[in-house]
This record gives C-alpha cells, structure tokens and sequence, in this order.
C-alpha cells in the first residue's frame, strides 16, 4: 500500500506557485474607456457606469475594456431577452444565464474571489482640506443657524 503523502506534495506546489515574483507589464499611452452602448439595458449601463469608476479600472487595460464593452452587450441581450443560448430559440435560459456569467467573471472581480484571491479594496482617501473663502464660512455658519432653529 502506498503511503505517499499527496497533499502535503500539493502544498508544497502551491506554496512555490504563490511565492514566484509577479510579473509587471507596464503600459505607455493612457487607456481610453470606450462609452457604454446607448442601446443597452439599463442595468447593463448601471453597471458599466459602476466599473468605470471601480478600484479595478486603474488597472485595465484597452484589451480588458473592448472584452468588458462585449461582456456588457451580451448581458444587455439576456436582460432583452434576445440572447440565444447555443443555437436555441432566444429568451432566458438558465444555460444563458450561465454563459454571461461566466463571461462577466473575466471582467468584474467578484466579491468571494476577491476574498479568495486576498484582494482588498481600500477606500479613497478623504479629500485634503482647503480653505474656506469668506462667503462659504458665512454660508455655512448661516446653514447651521438655521438647522439649530428647526
């Protein structure tokens, strides 16, 4: 009987993998975000609207924006219902459902994979502090007088 210890082989792997240095592709031109498609679904807006101002979208490059912008087109034709699943008729289908997303995972990093992939995100620093002109301390201070009077 064979009495080797697998996981501990596995765990071994996995230990060299997750230390092996990064590698750090850096870009030269300023990635242009194409603008969302006017025809799409609202939601399919809402939420590239969302991914433009997201953490993630430091770091996209035009490659990830042209694949998100077709991401988001395929899950504005489910949400229509004109999204055909392998050939079948159109509509919502759970195999449909399926396809867009699996493809939207390659786009939006999850909140469980982030989790799993030990990525945190930070919120934004709070805005430095500037000074206030004359007229926006006597707006302010008019503002809560009148607060403090109701």
């Amino acid at each position: 009987m064979d009495s080797h210890d697998y996981s501990r082989e596995r765990d071994q792997i996995r230990a060299e993998r997750n230390a092996a240095p990064m590698v750090i592709l850096r870009g030269e031109t300023q990635v242009l975000i194409p603008p969302a498609d006017p025809e799409w679904h609202s939601t399919a807006g809402e939420m590239w609207a969302a991914l433009m101002t997201s953490p993630q979208a430091g770091i996209m490059t035009g490659v990830d924006w042209a694949y998100a912008k077709f991401c988001f087109g395929e899950l504005s034709a489910y949400l229509n219902g004109d999204y055909a699943s392998r050939g079948r008729t159109k509509g919502k289908s759970a195999v449909a459902l399926d396809t867009v997303d699996r493809l939207l995972r390659g786009v939006i990093i999850p909140p469980a994979d982030r989790l799993r992939l030990r990525v945190a995100i930070e919120p934004p620093p709070p805005p430095a502090p500037r000074e206030l002109t004359l007229d926006e301390l006597d707006a302010a201070i008019a503002e809560a007088q009148r607060e403090t009077m109701q």
